[in-house]
């Protein structure tokens, strides 16, 4: 690790340790770093919210950026705990493999997964990325990502994975509009032919899309059950959407 990383870090960890507010010379003196390097990297930080400096003291002390990162890390574990659960429950209403996903970049990548008991299925390893232009639990997740993300990735080179894969701008973005409007997206054959999937958005407590899950399947054995399927995954979906805080 670069040592102006480790320093930051140290400083973070010392204005967190007690909860107190601290001067310069303090922070040198417990830090063992000279003044002027303290100066830099509270700077740094003060930036980026990180840490706040009294107006009246000129002490300092942790930002409120750190909430809001501490927040989203709480919902990161939550949402691993409370998605098994409700995946296994969404396995356990449709019988399909049912998965957790979540953006990467430019990918999604599975947090977790829950195996249904049919024979037949369609592979998909977990913690996997594939391009989120591909499949109904990636591009749920891609239609609820903000506008200027959409455009940046709309207009990149789309990989093909068979002849089912939606490889232009237009209609991508179009798919998109649909899908974030209907609340739901199901796709067929776009990444793994003869394969299938239904998903959905999972919102945290401010309504923010955070994950998706969904059922991922034979075409044929979807498709004969699509409407119940798409019910069961949009309730699963709300469902854990509650758990995590949203209203």
């Amino acid at each position: 690790m670069p040592k102006s990383v480790r320093r930051t870090l140290d400083l973070l960890n010392l204005l967190g340790s007690d909860n107190q507010k601290y001067s310069i010379a303090e922070i040198s003196r417990m830090s063992e770093l000279p003044p002027s390097t303290v100066h830099r990297l509270l700077a740094v930080l003060k930036e980026y919210g990180f840490a706040e400096q009294d107006p009246f003291t000129q002490d300092y002390y942790l930002g409120p950026s750190l909430i809001s990162l501490g927040l989203k890390a709480r919902n990161y574990v939550d949402l691993r705990k409370t998605g098994y659960k409700a995946l296994k429950d969404l396995t356990d209403e449709t019988l399909e493999d049912s998965y957790l996903a979540v953006v990467d970049g430019y990918t999604g990548v599975f947090l977790e997964q829950v195996k249904g008991p049919q024979a037949l299925k369609v592979f998909d390893a977990l913690r996997t990325s594939v391009p989120l232009h591909c499949g109904a639990i990636r591009k749920v997740l891609l239609a609820n990502s903000d506008s200027d993300f959409i455009e940046d990735y709309a207009s990149r080179e789309l990989e093909s994975f068979t002849d089912k894969t939606i490889d232009s701008k237009e209609a991508l973005v179009d798919n998109l509009m649909v899908i974030k409007e209907q609340g739901y997206a199901i796709s067929q054959g776009e990444y793994v032919k003869d394969g299938s999937g239904i998903a959905a958005p999972v919102r945290d407590y401010t309504g923010e899309v955070i994950a998706s899950i969904g059922i991922i399947g034979p075409s044929s054995r979807i498709d004969d059950a699509k409407e119940t399927l798409i019910k069961s995954v949009r309730r699963r979906a709300e469902l854990l959407s509650k758990e995590l805080g949203y209203k």
